[in-house]
């Protein structure tokens, strides 16, 4: 079934990790590891993941956009963002999980900023609905 599976999804390889030392000779020179999220599959490739170019690139991106109007707003938070994915990077992790309370307004803003303005992938779990329009939800962000 797993088989089947795998030839007929629409992958979205994530990255798992980087490769080091003489595991890069049992995976024929791949250097990094990635997975399907829908079917599991795993597939290997060539290059490192280099988080420090990613760290740059979220700075400047971050620093360009702060004059958005919805930005200004909520910069303590969004400063937060970046200061914990700067940390993950620091040690080794790919991105960071933290829960929410807001409304779906807020969320949309938010995972837009996240997505259009620091090019991050960011999944969205609904844990429970407080009222009609706040909920909670596990985030989770991840630099790939």
């Amino acid at each position: 079934m797993n088989l089947i599976k795998q030839l007929f999804c629409k992958h979205n390889f994530k990255f798992i990790r980087n490769i080091y030392g003489d595991e890069i000779n049992l995976h024929n020179g791949n250097r990094s590891e990635w997975k399907c999220e829908k079917c599991g599959k795993t597939k290997y490739q060539k290059q490192y993941v280099e988080l420090e170019n990613e760290l740059h690139r979220l700075a400047d991106t971050y620093y360009i956009n702060q004059q958005d109007k919805w930005i200004e707003d909520h910069k303590s938070e969004l400063d937060d963002i970046v200061n914990r994915l700067k940390d993950a990077a620091e040690s080794g992790q790919y991105g960071y999980e933290f829960v929410m309370t807001c409304d779906d307004d807020y969320l949309y803003r938010y995972e837009k900023f996240i997505k259009e303005k620091l090019y991050l992938k960011i999944d969205v779990t609904t844990i429970s609905q407080n009222n009609p329009t706040i909920k909670t939800r596990k985030i989770d962000i991840r630099w790939i």
